[in-house]
């Protein structure tokens, strides 16, 4: 009995199947080189000669490196560093799937081929040998479908990563979204950049790096920020507000007894200036975190107006500009000469203090009297909690 040639399993039907295989994986590779290249810096491609794994939930794989990756002297040292980011094209399914490195190696010629060197005195040393492709291990982290949609969020990857499947140092709007870090521009609040240890990761092609952020919604939830002296509160909390108010047309009420924050009146310190890798300027394009606009609420005593024998709004202006303002003048190199000061309001007071052009703050005097209830504690007790701003209304 004759067997037909396309019966199902046939050798005619395999040869068929892997023709169009083959058809499949070709063009999906072309794809992934495109896609490679237009979301950031083509280096290399997942191994062909060790297979990528899947065991217990950890997915693991190796990515060789081109050697003309070698003449870039910043890609090479990004590659090679583990705790960097790569990302790759996966060829099946033509995700960007996010790569983290763990741990890179790197050969001469006569250890790939696995040659015994021979020795010679004085030994012979050649850079011939080094020209040879880095091997890059990597942990997959996450992975989007169609990245071009914005509203895509990452996703776990479950799968292993086919041989040969691109690989690229992603771009840093790039990282970002494989990351699921919001965009400033719709919805994210800045709070620094992506580091790697203690550097932040400086992504030269673009001269730029990965931006760290946080939903708007989530800063009106409870927020804490702690850390050793000298970690970076300060610094890290003038650059929200800067954040905040130029970014997002906030404002903000800052309770600041060491009067740092008004320090933000002023531009950076020359010192600050001159610094190569400042994170201010990587995160606004300008190494300064002046604001234009800053109202202070000044409490008043009857001992301190006794005291210093004010008489008038302007004399207080007067006082204040030399107690506060004058000091931090000096402190960021600005000539420090006698501001003017112009009464806005009576009542309410508003006294606006202006140092030069740019530079101008406005104090609001206030002065809490609590003589009418000296006589009652308890109503006393319950104005002064009203006072407070850090008690929720079931704490009072």
């Amino acid at each position: 009995m004759a067997t037909d040639e396309k019966e199902p399993g046939s050798l005619t039907e395999q040869m068929e199947t892997l023709a169009k295989l083959r058809n499949i994986f070709q063009e999906n590779l072309s794809r992934a080189k495109v896609l490679a290249a237009t979301y950031g810096y083509p280096i290399g491609r997942v191994s062909g000669f060790e297979p990528s794994s899947i065991e217990e939930g950890k997915v693991k794989c190796v990515c060789n490196v081109d050697v003309k990756t070698l003449d870039n002297e910043w890609a090479i040292r990004w590659i090679c560093s583990p705790g960097n980011y790569l990302a790759a094209v996966d060829i099946k399914t033509l995700d960007v799937v996010l790569l983290k490195i763990t741990g890179a190696w790197r050969g001469s010629v006569q250890t790939i081929l696995g040659i015994k060197p021979q020795v010679t005195i004085p030994p012979k040393v050649s850079g011939e040998e080094l020209a040879t492709e880095p091997k890059i291990y990597v942990k997959p982290v996450s992975l989007i479908h169609k990245l071009e949609e914005l509203n895509e969020r990452p996703k776990v990857v479950t799968y292993v990563l086919d041989p040969l499947s691109p690989v690229f140092i992603p771009d840093p709007s790039v990282l970002e979204r494989l990351m699921g870090i919001p965009e400033r521009e719709r919805q994210g609040v800045v709070i620094g950049v992506l580091s790697n240890v203690d550097m932040p990761l400086l992504m030269q092609p673009w001269e730029s790096a990965p931006k760290v952020a946080l939903k708007l919604k989530s800063l009106f939830q409870h927020v804490l920020i702690v850390g050793s002296t000298g970690a970076g509160k300060t610094s890290f909390t003038k650059n929200l507000i800067y954040e905040l108010v130029k970014n997002h047309g906030a404002s903000v009420l800052a309770i600041d007894s060491t009067q740092e924050i008004i320090q933000m009146l002023f531009p950076n310190r020359p010192k600050a200036l001159k610094e190569e890798v400042s994170l201010r300027k990587i995160l606004y394009e300008r190494n300064s975190d002046k604001i234009e606009k800053v109202m202070v609420l000044l409490l008043l005593t009857d001992k301190y107006i006794k005291d210093n024998q004010i008489q008038s709004l302007e004399e207080l202006g007067k006082k204040y500009w030399k107690d506060v303002l004058q000091p931090l003048a000096k402190l960021h190199d600005l000539k420090a000469e006698e501001p003017h000061i112009k009464i806005l309001s009576e009542s309410p007071p508003e006294i606006e203090i202006k140092i030069n052009d740019d530079i101008s703050c406005t104090v609001i005097p206030y002065a809490i009297d609590l003589k009418p209830d000296r006589e009652n504690i308890e109503k006393l007790g319950i104005k002064l909690m009203q006072l407070n701003p850090f008690f929720t209304q079931r704490v009072r």
